[in-house]
């Protein structure tokens, strides 16, 4: 029986990219996984330090690795935040907007660990 990704997630997109590599795919979600909190706490410490040159950088730099598990919405909201970093120089509004795409972040996470440890178990009984 093959492998079914989450449909909540971008399944469609997913398939495409990893064809039936399942093994290939628990090691992105695994990178993933271990990468992604380290590169929101730089974020988290750039946008404290009201460095949005940096923090704008550090956002692009993450910002395709959310489709490759899925979650096309936050690469699409990770846009918007770096748009508003291009268009206004308020920290204010900025650190607003920031704390909105945490929450997306932080609701859409757990998806992303059921999802790697699903492939796991999958790849473990092939």
């Amino acid at each position: 029986m093959p492998f079914e990704f989450n449909k909540l997630l971008d399944a469609e997109f997913l398939n495409a990219l990893y064809l039936d590599d399942f093994l290939y795919a628990e090691e992105v979600f695994g990178n993933f996984l271990k990468q992604n909190e380290t590169e929101i706490r730089v974020l988290d410490t750039l946008v404290l330090k009201g460095d949005t040159t940096k923090f704008r950088s550090q956002l692009h730099k993450i910002k395709p690795t959310f489709s490759l598990v899925g979650l096309g919405i936050l690469t699409a909201e990770s846009e918007k935040l770096i748009e508003l970093c291009d268009k206004t120089p308020e920290l204010e509004i900025i650190v607003q907007q920031y704390k909105t795409w945490q929450l997306l972040v932080n609701e859409w996470m757990p998806y992303v660990q059921k999802e790697y440890q699903r492939l796991q178990s999958y790849n473990q009984e092939q």
